[in-house]
């Protein structure tokens, strides 16, 4: 075989592996903070699911309150928006694509002053907070109240990230590794979103084996990041130092802690020892680079579906 289409046809199994772990690690969250399971888990996450689409159009307003850009400079821009579109909801026939379109393109100008360092990500103050009750009308509608409520209580708390990752390794005392990372992120108000991107792993070792990803999301390698202290808006970049034994047709065993995931650098590793299936006969301690950017896919709004604010 060629070795362009060797290649391709490597690319394309990691590929699919990845999309078949990511399809069920939503799931498994829902599962893993629900306690729900069986078919009435089924039926609910596919509920969630169906609701998160359709509602897809929020993601704008969530970001702009999540990135706190400015501190409570964006944050008070997402919530109007939000309650603008609370307030169309009411009308007969709603339309909507003024409102995102005018989010948008609020967002992507953030995006960008971001990317140039003009503006930066903050947690917000404690009477920063407060001010968000106080700057609403006495004549707020309770859903106005119970979206206020919600931000209040999570705008502070960390996105929880969990890495999947195939990686074909080579070594003989100095060699490397090339695979496919995935981080598959929810939010503190429930938005979820995907990082994809490359790896390239150099250092010393032995042997041969190609790591395959986990099907479910439960134990596998987490953090905990500050989505307002992310010094870019669309690519994360990960530089971790590994340390694996796989076995034939067994497991690989890696220890590693990422030079990001600590508190100085805004991230907490939540484990830093697993294991994942692999096959072949390898060991090393690599220096591992990942470039990730962010990849769009459907949300999944667990936090908002349940609070019944847009019911």
């Amino acid at each position: 075989m060629h070795p362009q289409y060797s290649l391709m046809a490597l690319i394309t199994i990691v590929s699919t592996m990845l999309a078949e772990a990511a399809l069920a690690s939503s799931y498994s969250y829902f599962e893993e903070i629900t306690g729900m399971s069986g078919n009435e888990a089924k039926k609910e996450h596919q509920c969630i699911i169906d609701w998160s689409n359709e509602w897809s159009f929020l993601d704008c307003p969530i970001e702009l309150i999540e990135r706190q850009w400015q501190g409570p400079e964006s944050v008070k821009i997402g919530i109007d928006y939000f309650l603008q579109i609370l307030k169309e909801s009411l009308k007969d026939k709603p339309i909507y694509k003024t409102i995102s379109e005018k989010c948008l393109e609020t967002l992507n100008n953030y995006r960008k002053k971001d990317l140039h360092g003009l503006v930066a990500g903050r947690a917000l103050l404690e009477y920063e907070r407060e001010s968000l009750w106080q700057e609403l009308p006495e004549q707020a509608s309770l859903k106005e109240k119970d979206l206020i409520g919600l931000v209040v209580a999570h705008i502070n708390e960390p996105t929880q990230c969990q890495i999947n990752r195939v990686a074909l390794n080579m070594a003989a005392m100095i060699g490397g590794g090339i695979g496919l990372y995935q981080m598959d992120c929810f939010t503190p108000l429930g938005r979820r979103f995907k990082l994809r991107g490359p790896s390239i792993g150099l250092g010393l070792g032995l042997g041969g084996s190609v790591v395959l990803p986990k099907r479910k999301a439960k134990n596998r390698l987490a953090y905990n990041y500050k989505l307002y202290q992310l010094a870019e808006s669309s690519w994360w970049k990960m530089h971790y130092n590994s340390l694996n034994l796989s076995l034939v047709v067994g497991v690989s065993i890696e220890s590693d802690r990422p030079h990001w995931a600590s508190k100085e650098l805004n991230g907490e590793m939540l484990y830093n020892k697993y294991s994942r299936p692999a096959l072949g006969l390898h060991a090393s301690i690599e220096d591992i680079y990942n470039y990730m950017r962010l990849k769009k896919q459907e949300p999944f709004y667990l936090k908002l579906s349940k609070s019944g604010i847009l019911n």
